[in-house]
């Protein structure tokens, strides 16, 4: 008999739509009449090295219920487990050298332009947070003296921001445990899918980016 026996029935027509507290009840019902399994089957798309309880349960409810593509329901949670696997271990090795992810990318934005300096704006936009986020960041940089605010040439009430001698040394010294830890990970896939993974993720981001 299959595992699934007894679960109620998920045959939505195609193309249904669920309002948003019918879809938690269909949820509730499936879960608490469905045990899930040790580790993924195959009918469940995900390896059992991406797989845990919540991942599983969505993916089966998108295969059985056709809410949603289950084959890419399945990529995006193998990358969203895989994506914190490997920041997880990029955030210890940052750790270790006295940085956050935040922090670090700063540096290196700023290294990238040096001896010129950044606008804060601009530092926001290259790591891609919250200009709120970024001036939170700009000072725990500076509390650290890594940075230092400098005034505008062309209009001395506003504040650029640059690397000082020792964040341009910590820069200097992150980089290279940051890379090989980078090409750690990497050595698992071969050059080809090194760049089928970026030409998916590109996809992935420019849907996106807002439209022009």
């Amino acid at each position: 008999a299959s595992r699934h026996e007894g679960t109620p029935s998920l045959a939505f027509p195609p193309g249904t739509v669920c309002s948003e507290t019918g879809a938690l009840a269909f949820m509730s019902a499936f879960a608490a009449t469905s045990r899930p399994p040790a580790a993924a089957s195959a009918n469940d798309s995900l390896p059992e090295s991406l797989s845990c309880v919540p991942l599983q349960m969505l993916t089966r409810i998108a295969r059985q219920s056709r809410i949603g593509d289950p084959d890419g329901c399945a990529a995006i949670f193998a990358l969203l487990t895989t994506s914190r696997m490997v920041r997880g271990h990029l955030q210890k090795a940052l750790t270790l050298l006295g940085l956050s992810e935040i922090k670090f990318f700063t540096l290196i934005s700023l290294y990238a332009c040096d001896p010129d300096p950044c606008t804060p704006a601009e530092l926001a936009r290259q790591s891609r947070v919250s200009r709120a986020t970024m001036s939170d960041t700009i000072e725990a940089l500076r509390d650290r003296g890594w940075i230092d605010r400098v005034s505008s040439e062309s209009d001395r009430r506003k504040r650029h921001i640059r690397l000082t001698p020792p964040g341009r040394s910590t820069v200097e010294r992150a980089v290279r445990p940051f890379l090989t830890l980078i090409g750690r990970c990497s050595a698992t896939l071969t050059s080809a899918e090194h760049r089928a993974l970026t030409r998916s993720c590109a996809q992935l981001c420019d849907h996106f980016q807002p439209s022009a």
